[in-house]
């Protein structure tokens, strides 16, 4: 499969720019330590990436095997409002995650660990502009009642306390906040995008699977620093302690599951092909995902802590 980039029209793309000196100011020195910190990955580029080459029929719903709809007219009105409001929070997301990561940024005490954040704040902005290249692209006046200007300018306007999901209306205390945000609320984001990777609205699909490959790096960024955290505590290196770590899963782990919305919905958006699984089976894989990530910190924990108990034995001791 290929790959195609493209860019938001001028003003559009112009607009973004003005929202990343704002909330994103140290973006511009990400570039330049881009090859120091991440010298195997290709350069940043602020841009839409299309996946060319996937599967061009309706991969599940009453529409299967149908072929997928390029413009949100042909669409039906119910089916285009399901769509629409998911990039729009999907959008809402990407910017607002942003928002929340700048506050505690300059908290870290890894160079590393900060500039995995600040990479992964980059890519969050790229992913908001990729949804925002969704709507700029289409027209989508079936359902939408502003015009496009008026609907990118909505979402650059929201801020903490305005997004359209709860997750992305608190704000962080600390970078314990920044690191376990990344491995449980950028969980539910893989989980999402893997789900519309089989989309009905072939833009849709072919926008995800970038966005996955980024999204992966996102999760590294969130749980190798609690595997080191966790290590270090066992070992009497208090900089993080696990009350502190489980303070934050307390917090975020709850507006994980809330964001795959109410456990017994999600079955119009299966009907319509938009997505594969209904809330409370995705809901369900997501939690046993995370209940594995916590038992390996356990694990780590009693390991560095107990000199010389193997795997097995910790295992029995947990």
């Amino acid at each position: 499969m290929s790959t195609r980039t493209t860019t938001l029209p001028k003003r559009f793309h112009d607009a973004v720019l003005k929202w990343k000196d704002t909330y994103l100011s140290d973006y511009d020195y990400l570039l330049e330590n881009w090859q120091r910190h991440f010298p195997n990955e290709p350069q940043f580029q602020l841009c839409a990436y299309r996946e060319m080459g996937m599967c061009t029929e309706i991969e599940c719903g009453t529409l299967k095997g149908k072929p997928k709809f390029t413009r949100a007219a042909d669409m039906s009105p119910e089916q285009a409002h399901h769509l629409h409001g998911a990039i729009r929070a999907q959008a809402s997301t990407e910017f607002g995650s942003i928002q929340q990561h700048r506050l505690t940024l300059a908290r870290a005490q890894d160079e590393e660990e900060q500039f995995w954040i600040l990479r992964m704040m980059a890519e969050e902005l790229r992913h908001g502009y990729q949804m925002l290249h969704l709507l700029a692209e289409d027209d989508w006046s079936s359902v939408a009642k502003e015009s496009t200007s008026d609907m990118l300018e909505e979402i650059l306007s929201m801020n903490t306390g305005s997004h359209v999901l709860g997750a992305f209306n608190i704000d962080f205390d600390s970078f314990v906040d920044n690191v376990v945000f990344c491995a449980l609320i950028d969980r539910v984001g893989k989980y999402q995008l893997a789900m519309q990777k089989i989309s009905a609205y072939q833009p849709m699909a072919e926008s995800m699977p970038q966005m996955l490959r980024e999204e992966a790096f996102h999760l590294a960024a969130g749980v190798v620093p609690m595997r080191r955290w966790a290590t270090a505590a066992a070992r009497g290196d208090v900089y993080v302690t696990m009350d502190d770590l489980q303070k934050a899963i307390n917090k975020w782990l709850p507006r994980g599951l809330e964001m795959f919305g109410d456990e017994r919905g999600g079955g119009t958006n299966v009907k319509y092909g938009l997505k594969p699984m209904k809330n409370a089976e995705a809901a369900s894989q997501y939690y046993d995902e995370v209940s594995k990530l916590l038992r390996d910190l356990n694990l780590r924990y009693l390991r560095a802590r107990i000199e010389n108990l193997t795997l097995p034995d910790s295992e029995t001791v947990l």
